[in-house]
Formats: structure tokens, sequence, C-alpha cells
């Protein structure tokens, strides 16, 4: 049995954030149509280097039953702390802030 070695990066990135959104039940279309649509401009925005969004839920469970559709988030690492502050004002962003 020969030995691997295994290389870890030792980059840790400058800034990691969670953009948290509440939206009104009424909003759900809008919400599902900003989650089918905002994947990659997510990716795509200046300075993230991965973006995830994410639906929600209880707390209560991890399956279908426990969703939550009136909370939603955005995961971002971004380059640097100056790229994330304009993250309000990307396209993303906004879209999210018009519908929460």
């Amino acid at each position: 049995m020969s030995e691997r070695s295994v290389r870890h990066s030792t980059h840790v990135p400058d800034l990691v954030t969670l953009h948290v959104w509440r939206t009104a039940p009424a909003a759900l279309p809008r919400a599902l149509t900003r989650m089918a649509r905002d994947p990659r401009r997510l990716r795509a925005t200046p300075g993230v280097r991965f973006g995830k969004l994410l639906g929600t839920g209880s707390g209560t469970d991890f399956g279908p039953g426990s969703v939550d559709p009136t909370r939603w988030a955005a995961l971002a690492v971004w380059d640097s702390p100056a790229a994330a502050a304009g993250f309000d004002r990307s396209p993303v962003g906004r879209a999210w802030a018009r519908i929460a």
C-alpha cells in the first residue's frame, strides 16, 4: 500500500457573506423566478469567487415538509471586502431587495 500526500490550500478567502431576505407569501412566484435566473448572475458579479442561492427551512427536519417559502439567502465568497460592499447595488442584490 502506498502513501498518498494530501495537499491543502492555505489560501483563506478575504470575505464570505450570507445575505438573507424575507419575502411575503404573495411574492413566492417572483422568488422562484429569482432562484431560476440569478445563480449565473450571482457568480458573474464582479469579485465573486463562489456564489450560491439558498432556500431555507423551518429547522424541524431536512425534508420538503419543512421548507420556508418566505426566506431566501445568497452565500458568496469575495475577492475582497471592497467587492462585497457593492453587492446591494448589484443586479442580484437589487432584484432581491425589490421583493423582500
